[in-house]
């Protein structure tokens, strides 16, 4: 049987073919990480809210007794109190996250397309570091879906959840981590947390 066409081009839409598969995967596990981080905060914002709620009241109520001489540098003090409340609140959000973890499908599902999406990736071995609680669950997908291209590290990362993967000489590195996927939408989900506890 003969094959035609020219084969760096076939090589090159193959490849591409599962780069976009990939991008597909990985941004359908974003996304699902997404919404379960603010279906988190918004149950740690409403238990926030009474308190956050009394102590703003009091920072106003400042606000208005300084003379106008001051009241740019009390309000830079109000943002900077909000942004620390918000720091406080995101903390906990993330906490209750990794209290979560164990307790439904959705991180399994998350860590299964991470590993698959690291294991198409691949173009040599890959040493894989998780948080120390998720070792098990990473041994496990890795021996079904790694492809003998995964190998989980010894060393165990800093990380909430999801994986770190890099090449055993440390030249690459790829971050699937939760937190990541979290710095990355910082801003928005303060931007979200600011309008639930502030009414802005």
């Amino acid at each position: 049987m003969a094959i035609s066409g020219n084969p760096e081009k076939v090589a090159r839409e193959a490849v591409k073919r599962e780069l976009e598969k990939a991008e597909k995967n990985l941004e359908e596990a974003k996304n699902a990480s997404i919404k379960l981080l603010k279906d988190a905060y918004q149950e740690s914002l409403r238990e926030a809210e009474k308190n956050l709620r009394e102590e703003f009241s009091r920072a106003e109520e400042q606000l208005k007794s300084l003379a106008s001489v001051l009241e740019l540098e009390l309000k830079s003090k109000v943002a900077e109190a909000k942004n620390k409340y918000l720091d406080t609140v995101l903390a906990k959000a993330k906490e209750e996250i990794k209290r979560k973890k164990a307790e439904g499908e959705w991180y399994r599902a998350y860590m299964e397309k991470v590993i698959k999406t690291l294991s198409e990736e691949a173009e040599s071995k890959l040493i894989v570091q998780v948080a120390p609680e998720d070792r098990e669950l990473a041994r496990e997908l890795i021996e079904k879906y790694g492809g003998g291209h995964l190998t989980l590290s010894d060393e165990p990362a800093d990380i909430l959840g999801g994986a770190i993967a890099s090449t055993p000489d440390g030249a690459s590195r790829v971050d699937y981590s939760l937190d990541l996927i979290i710095k990355m939408e910082d801003y928005r989900l303060r931007g979200v947390a600011s309008k639930v506890l502030f009414k802005e």
